[in-house]
């Protein structure tokens, strides 16, 4: 028996319950979809998907990608955004694209006082434009085997914010294309990335 892994996180899962196994045990390079690799002029497609979304230079778009809000983390990165600063918090614009029931983040969001801020959009086919005109993508999952979102970040120089929980977040680490939160999870750790992350000069080394 041969066992095809996708990420270090699946490899420690097999070693733990089945001692001895390791030379059956074979790491994936991760695949991606070809219409997710960046285009040619990615700041004509920037200033495309800002001016269809009405947003300016001094807006921050942030963007969570995947169906299974629950799963996702969704919640955590609503209480991350509502937990910033005044000044910060008031030029946020967050894209939720996925299929899921959105009513209990939306009143989550509501609650919290970010309910205009919070988009909830449904499975999109305009994925990519999403990837190349924000700012930031956020993907505080509680479990994730793999996360090509991740990758799909990554490669259109899209800046992330996740947590160890997820398969590929070790490479956000290796391309240093973001910032991981580890285990055990903290709202307050993640609230302080984002904050920093946002405000950091380093954004545009993050890709």
């Amino acid at each position: 028996t041969r066992v095809m892994l996708l990420s270090p996180q699946q490899q420690s899962d097999f070693e733990t319950y089945y001692p001895g196994c390791e030379s059956r045990l074979h790491q994936l390079a991760p695949g991606i979809d070809a219409s997710r690799l960046p285009g040619e002029d990615l700041k004509q497609e920037r200033s495309a998907f800002r001016e269809n979304f009405s947003l300016g230079e001094e807006h921050i778009a942030l963007l969570q990608i995947g169906s299974g809000f629950r799963v996702k983390g969704v919640d955590r990165s609503i209480r991350a955004i509502a937990s910033l600063p005044e000044d910060i918090r008031q030029r946020i614009q967050f894209y939720i694209v996925g299929q899921d029931k959105p009513g209990e983040y939306q009143k989550l969001a509501q609650s919290l006082g970010i309910g205009e801020r919070c988009h909830f959009l449904g499975g999109r086919d305009d994925v990519p434009q999403f990837l190349r005109g924000c700012d930031l993508m956020i993907h505080p999952a509680y479990s994730e085997s793999a996360g090509y979102t991740l990758l799909e970040a990554i490669i259109n120089g899209l800046p992330v914010l996740t947590t160890d929980t997820c398969g590929y977040a070790f490479h956000v680490q290796r391309a240093r294309a973001g910032e991981v939160c580890k285990s055990p999870f903290s709202q307050q750790e993640l609230n302080n990335m984002l904050l920093s992350m946002l405000e950091s000069e380093q954004r545009e080394q993050w890709q």
